[in-house]
């Protein structure tokens, strides 16, 4: 007997302080920061995943936001077409640009990109870094025996990488960085493209994740093959 053990997904519960009588809890606000997801260390090696997304992430949200004070150079050029936007999450903002390989860039944020009631200006600030380049990533090409409920998930680090249906008898899964890979395989029972839990008052078992074969090797500008089809019998 297989026994699967799951969370299931349930609604927030709402707490309430007890104890605290007309007293109201005093939280130290902290002044207003924000962090940028590059590698300034060595300007000379490419660390920037060209199809990574450059985020400028904050402490807690600002009130007031700038976009124009975010500029963008590509050895010292300045790109106009570089937008500064807003994602789902109020404490990151995105840079939008088509990075180019092997590029230089500059990234310059005024000092009045941000403020708040506690931090009225924010320190300037300029970031060096290099995008890497098309050599940099490798290949992975899947052969597969199609089943349209099947998803396959390339993971690295635990971390899931890239999705891909199964219906296909070819997969390939490009730009990825050098390191160790393996596959997993999400069968998805009622195709709706996520992984749903169990349910114990419905009676349900979780989707089935297994994974499927051994770690992959992956090096830069490197091509790996593999046969996942399932043998006929």
């Amino acid at each position: 007997i297989q026994l699967l053990s799951f969370s299931e997904s349930t609604a927030p519960v709402s707490k309430t302080k007890s104890g605290l009588g007309n007293r109201s809890e005093q939280k130290k606000v902290s002044s207003l920061s924000y962090s940028v997801n590059v590698d300034t260390a060595n300007t000379q090696q490419r660390s920037f995943n060209l199809f990574d997304t450059l985020k400028i992430t904050f402490n807690h949200q600002p009130k007031n936001i700038n976009t124009a004070a975010v500029r963008l150079y590509a050895d010292s050029v300045l790109e106009a077409e570089a937008r500064c936007l807003a994602t789902n999450d109020s404490l990151v903002y995105r840079v939008q640009f088509d990075w180019q390989e092997n590029t230089l860039y500059r990234l310059y944020i005024m000092n009045d990109f941000a403020s708040d009631s506690a931090s009225p200006k924010l320190q300037a600030r300029a970031y060096r870094f290099r995008t890497k380049q098309s050599s940099d990533y490798g290949v992975i090409r899947v052969r597969y025996s199609p089943q349209p409920s099947h998803r396959l998930q390339l993971v690295m680090d635990n971390k899931i990488v890239a999705i891909q249906s199964g219906k296909d008898s070819q997969l390939v899964f490009n730009h990825l960085l050098p390191g160790q890979y393996m596959f997993r395989r999400h069968i998805d029972t009622n195709n709706n493209g996520v992984w749903d839990t169990g349910s114990w008052a419905e009676r349900r078992q979780p989707e089935r994740v297994e994974r499927i074969n051994e770690n992959i090797i992956l090096k830069s500008n490197w091509e790996n093959t593999i046969d996942l089809r399932t043998p006929n019998r």
